[in-house]
């Protein structure tokens, strides 16, 4: 096994190195570049596959694969399925407002005014890609929702644009899938609690991370296949 990260990791060390076969330092910050910089160190080494084990690397390990010609999903699937606007914009839902900005600077755009303008309360403000909920938060209103837009810009989490959108106020569940021929051959459902972000009168302090998942649903048979259906469709 040969490990990619940056220097002073701890497989980098003696201590460990009955672990891995080789470690490579490389400056994993620039992902723009990262999958022609793992290419360009893997040349002559025979491998079978590369893999990541964190959401911040995922499309960028599938671009590699794919200039190494290994088994993979497509880079611009990958893509798709971590960026928040590129899946709204595949998943149609009439009933979610939603407003992507490329920037900060977008927020005082007149092309956008008409939007803000018209857009139902509460809104929930995310980054495009991101991960562990890092970011989301709930606003009531207009002060609110600039506040949370500039401190997602603060938090250097506007890299890949923003994602206001409809707040879906209910029961939150995480579906798992396995998909084979387009079949459905394995489908898990899991009830989560309520976030602090979901309680009444929560302020963009409170956040969206997750705390306590039970697993099977306890949801009635009929919206266990309303889930599995709906979310199969879209899927596919």
């Amino acid at each position: 096994m040969i490990v990619f990260d940056e220097p002073g990791h701890w497989l980098e060390g003696e201590e460990y190195a009955h672990l891995r076969d080789e470690f490579i330092a490389i400056d994993m910050s620039d992902t723009k570049t990262l999958p022609e910089r793992l290419v360009k160190a893997l040349n002559g080494r025979h491998i079978e596959g590369i893999v990541t084990f964190t959401d911040d690397y995922t499309v960028v390990t599938a671009e590699a694969a794919e200039m190494l010609g290994l088994p993979t999903e497509s880079a611009r699937a990958m893509w798709q399925a971590h960026n928040k606007h590129d899946m709204r914009r595949l998943v149609d839902n009439s009933s979610v407002q939603t407003i992507h900005l490329k920037s900060l600077d977008q927020l005082e755009s007149p092309e956008l005014a008409e939007s803000f303008a018209t857009i139902t309360y509460p809104l929930i403000v995310k980054p495009c890609r991101g991960a562990y909920s890092r970011g989301v938060k709930r606003f009531e209103n207009d002060i609110s929702m600039r506040r949370a837009v500039h401190e997602l810009n603060e938090g250097n989490l506007t890299g890949h644009g923003i994602l206001l959108e409809t707040y879906v106020d209910g029961p939150e569940v995480d579906a798992n899938f396995v998909l084979w021929d387009d079949q459905v051959l394995f489908l898990e459902v899991n009830d989560n609690f309520p976030c602090k972000g979901d309680a009444n009168g929560a302020t963009t302090v409170d956040n969206f991370a997750e705390t306590v998942s039970i697993s099977n649903s306890g949801l009635p048979p009929e919206d266990i296949e309303t889930i599995r259906s709906s979310l199969h469709r879209d899927l596919l």
